[in-house]
């Protein structure tokens, strides 16, 4: 088992895996690792791959703290895997979810250090979570005891083995994450990202619906690439296991060519 220490001293597990150009998978609200487990493993034949659990989640650390929470602080805590791993140059970012919020927090932060950009399940920041009428008081009850988490992912489109894992969680963590995303803004920043983009969407995405992706095109300056998914919920990785990992394949042969 592989471990990268932030800078403020807590424990993240990553997965590596492969040689080649590197591609790092970042998790969402549902920040384990395993939800990327297919695409690591078609894609570790050709790339060196990179997964890991976020903080609060499974095999990494849990601090206790709801400050040790945040976007920029889940930024950072990519940039120290991307370290640990041993990767120098620029690599292709692949995100779910909340997901899309770190590796856009961190390709602002580390223009140099991105090749190009994947977001699956996508939106644009906090706000628009907020204004479509999700609350992180209503996040936090949900996710307050075991069957209460796994019941918060059930509608979302995770399969039933790996939407069990929810109940292993903490619910601090998971509550001080909810507060991390709902509370993250970031409509504004979106126009220093030069990385190429792909943005694949599910048609039936229940919490980020397909309005949600066209607005984070638009505010990467309409340049990014949007593929719908037929009869995908808000679970890409899981529900459309080959088409991702192609899509995946595709662009970061397109960014790693230029």
């Amino acid at each position: 088992m592989s471990y990268a220490t932030t800078d403020d001293g807590i424990e993240i597990y990553f997965d590596a895996k492969g040689q080649g150009m590197p591609i790092v998978f970042v998790a969402g609200y549902f920040g384990i690792s395993d939800i990327w487990q297919a695409q690591t493993d078609a894609l570790s034949e050709k790339f060196h791959t990179v997964a890991f659990d976020s903080r609060g989640y499974s095999r990494s650390a849990k601090p206790l703290q709801a400050e040790a929470y945040s976007i920029p602080r889940h930024a950072e805590d990519l940039k120290a895997v991307i370290d640990a791993a041993g990767i120098r140059g620029p690599v292709v970012l692949v995100s779910h979810s909340i997901g899309c919020n770190i590796i856009s927090t961190f390709a602002v932060n580390y223009p140099q250090q991105v090749a190009g950009l994947v977001y699956t399940a996508c939106y644009v920041d906090g706000k628009q979570m907020r204004d479509a009428g999700m609350t992180v008081e209503m996040v936090c009850e949900a996710v307050s005891t075991p069957s209460g988490a796994v019941a918060f992912y059930q509608p979302f489109g995770v399969t039933e083995s790996v939407g069990a894992e929810a109940a292993k969680w903490p619910a601090h963590s998971m509550q001080a994450n909810a507060a991390a995303f709902l509370n993250h803004e970031m409509a504004d920043r979106y126009d220093a990202i030069t990385a190429p983009a792909l943005i694949l969407q599910g048609e039936n995405d229940a919490p980020n619906p397909l309005p949600f992706a066209t607005a984070l095109q638009q505010a990467l300056g309409g340049g990014a690439e949007l593929k719908i998914l037929k009869g995908v919920n808000h679970f890409p990785p899981l529900e459309a296991p080959e088409t991702v990992t192609a899509y995946v394949e595709e662009h970061a042969c397109k960014c790693f060519a230029e």
